[in-house]
């Protein structure tokens, strides 16, 4: 169990990456202090150090923490989303769908010198909306009819409950397999020497019982 510093995805990052609160507006507003984080630990023990972000990397001063932290490479997945000759792909107001980020990601990561030690952190937004929408209808749907089969199997007076938020556990059911893939992708590229750590950045808070409900 853990309880997020942040009710909003900017301050995650930082908190995550260093166990900074966000304070009154979020750590990376105004002057960032000289301070350890992940990334400059891993760094000065000769890390090479990446984020990979599907949407836009000013949003709410993201950028201002990484180069303050002297990332090495800020992958351009939202400026690639951008092309009209990816259009096709499956995308999302906030960049990419997960899935494709994390294609787009090893795409980039399988070019690399895979003799250096690598810190990565991805940051995805397929459940930033509401609702989950692909560039297809039919595929789609796929993922609606699954929450719907998972919320059928619960208590009568959750259903209701868990349907008014159908749209993101679809969302996250995608979430999921995008996970998989991109594992199972990454474990044909180094299956024997990598470290996942998996987390939100902040709870839906959906039917808080408690304020601390929303940041569990």
């Amino acid at each position: 169990n853990c309880l997020s510093t942040t009710p909003r995805s900017f301050g995650a990052v930082p908190a995550i990456t260093g166990s900074v609160p966000h304070g009154l507006k979020g750590f990376q507003f105004g002057d960032i202090p000289e301070y350890n984080s992940l990334f400059s630990v891993l760094k000065n023990n000769d890390y090479h150090t990446s984020a990979f972000y599907a949407g836009e990397y000013s949003f709410d001063k993201v950028y201002d923490y990484l180069i303050s932290q002297k990332v090495d490479f800020l992958a351009p997945l939202l400026e690639d989303q951008q092309k009209k000759e990816n259009s096709h792909y499956d995308y999302t107001y906030w960049g990419y769908h997960d899935k494709i980020m994390f294609a787009k990601s090893m795409d980039m990561i399988e070019q690399r010198d895979d003799n250096e030690a690598h810190f990565d952190l991805f940051m995805t937004v397929s459940q930033h909306d509401n609702n989950l929408r692909l560039n297809s209808r039919t595929r789609t749907e796929i993922y609606y009819t699954k929450a719907k089969e998972i919320i059928a199997t619960l208590p009568v007076e959750e259903q209701k409950k868990k349907n008014e938020i159908l749209g993101h556990l679809a969302a996250t059911i995608y979430a999921d397999e995008a996970l998989k893939y991109f594992i199972e992708r990454y474990q044909k590229y180094d299956n024997d020497n990598t470290i996942f750590v998996i987390t939100g950045d902040h709870s839906l808070n959906q039917n808080p019982n408690n304020p601390l409900d929303a940041f569990h």
